[in-house]
């Protein structure tokens, strides 16, 4: 009976020591989530450099502590966390919040305000101001190619084309083959393959995107889009509107990088961490100490 109370007495003594750790880690995550500004970032590169440019700019000119969590995927991750707290701000793209987030057709009318209003209605959300840059998709064949815009590209109808999958399910697919009646016949490439094959000449033309930081290399070029069918995505931090509450200072630090960034400021970011292979952190803290 003895034995029997002294081990009930051991376990009763270990259920409150773990009782509270729980309540330390508990109070501990809690300080943390009211006193810690989060960045998000999807997982590709530029998103990485926007995100370390935000914040070093809070880190220098704020006193708010300031929580990377990059490599979060694509858009619904990046955009679920964000709704539910995990993070407080990422940075997203007009056209990929119109027809990724809301599902809404594009219109025929600026983005940004539109989104902006939708996101602050429905989700508690708001758009801070614009980079300065638009983000848009492109096709890219080489410098020395005849063809100079894609309506060029009727005159050659064996070229060989070639997109990446997620490319090709896109709505800018189909404004393209309506606003272009040519004889779309592409294949599926892995992106990290795409602009080695259009260097090696085993294609003519690829998918890509505007700020693409290989477009710093000179054998390539982009297309020109002369019936302005692809729409220009802006690009802007998304942020609760709740963390502004809790951080109003950010708005204000923010604004150092409105309109502060080109397209070929933002390819010319890209291409140095991507070709030149500099750190992330090291082309942000760069950036920043020549331009904001």
């Amino acid at each position: 009976m003895k034995v029997l109370v002294a081990k009930l007495k051991i376990l009763l003594l270990g259920l409150i020591c773990l009782a509270v750790a729980l309540l330390g880690i508990l109070g501990a995550s809690f300080l943390s989530s009211r006193h810690c500004f989060v960045i998000g970032a999807k997982s590709c590169t530029e998103q990485h450099i926007l995100g370390e440019i935000s914040a070093l700019l809070l880190e220098k000119n704020s006193d708010i502590k300031v929580v990377r969590r990059f490599n979060l995927a694509g858009t619904a991750i990046c955009f679920n966390a964000l709704k539910t707290g995990s993070i407080d701000t990422y940075f997203e793209y007009t056209g990929t919040a119109l027809l990724d987030i809301l599902k809404e057709p594009l219109i025929q009318k600026p983005l940004y305000p539109h989104v902006k209003a939708v996101f602050e209605k429905k989700h508690g959300i708001t758009w801070l101001a614009p980079l300065g840059f638009a983000n848009q998709y492109a096709l890219i064949a080489r410098a020395d190619a005849p063809f100079k815009k894609i309506s060029d590209l009727k005159n050659y109808p064996k070229l060989r084309i070639a997109f990446d999958p997620e490319f090709s399910t896109r709505l800018e697919v189909d404004l393209l083959k309506n606003s272009y009646p040519l004889h779309w016949q592409s294949k599926l490439m892995d992106p990290i393959l795409l602009y080695l094959s259009l260097a090696k000449d085993e294609v003519d033309v690829i998918s890509g995107a505007s700020t693409d930081g290989r477009l710093g290399d000179q054998r390539f070029r982009i297309l020109k889009d002369d019936r302005h069918c692809l729409p220009k995505y802006e690009v802007a931090p998304i942020i609760k509107i709740a963390s502004l509450e809790r951080f109003p200072e950010v708005e204000k630090v923010f604004s150092l990088m409105t309109n502060a960034i080109t397209v070929k400021e933002m390819a010319r970011l890209n291409y140095q961490v991507e070709i030149e292979r500099r750190s992330v952190q090291e082309v942000a803290a760069k950036f920043i100490a020549e331009v904001l």
